[in-house]
């Protein structure tokens, strides 16, 4: 029977939250879930696509919904190779508020391929709790940021600080809307200037 699980680690005030998978079906299509995290409400988060597919990488999408973090992966086709046992995937969470996290699965679906899709039904799904430890001195002091705590690189957060993974946060950001809008606005204004200046010389040679 395949079963798929979770494992946590406190690092900081980050989660790191490990799914695993064992005895995975060897003509593996993917997988879908909503890993729900209940009363710890989630700040950011960021995703490490797991080891066990070996050089041939599925297809992934992850975003959050009603606190949770909804994934799902898949192949084109079957994998020719049955996967390894080990991670699936990796989220490093930066969680709110709470003394503990508890975390399940919902709407899991476990699919391989044989002349299409068929989902597995024999699956365990196994969430877990842990409790969390508190992070001390980065606070904000009467209302007030506390630079010496906060300020890092010439930057200075308006909030707990955060440590954040090395390939940076994959959730998209207000700064990356704004970035694309930007981006997005000076390629039209280049467009209608080239359209304006192919118009000027047409207009002038004929």
């Amino acid at each position: 029977m395949t079963k798929i699980w979770t494992e946590m680690n406190q690092n900081g005030d980050l989660l790191e939250v490990q799914v695993n998978i064992q005895d995975a079906p060897a003509d593996f299509l993917g997988t879908s879930f909503h890993l729900n995290f209940h009363e710890s409400k989630i700040s950011r988060w960021d995703y490490k696509l797991g080891s066990v597919f070996g050089d041939e990488k599925p297809f992934v999408l992850v975003a959050e919904k009603d606190n949770a973090l909804v994934t799902g992966m898949a192949f084109q086709s079957g994998n020719r190779n049955a996967i390894q046992d080990g991670n699936l995937i990796t989220f490093s969470v930066q969680l709110e508020d709470g003394e503990d996290a508890t975390l399940s699965f919902d709407y899991p679906v476990l699919s391989r391929y044989e002349n299409g899709r068929q989902d597995v039904e024999n699956v365990e799904w196994v969430g877990g709790t842990m409790d969390l430890e508190k992070i001390e001195g980065e606070k904000i002091v009467n209302e007030e940021v506390d630079e010496e705590l906060t300020e890092e690189n010439g930057k200075v957060f308006q909030a707990n600080t955060l440590t954040y993974p090395p390939n940076g946060f994959e959730s998209a950001t207000v700064t990356d809307v704004y970035l694309f809008i930007l981006g997005f606005g000076a390629f039209l204004c280049a467009m209608v200037g080239l359209g304006y200046l192919y118009y000027r010389y047409r207009k002038t040679v004929l």
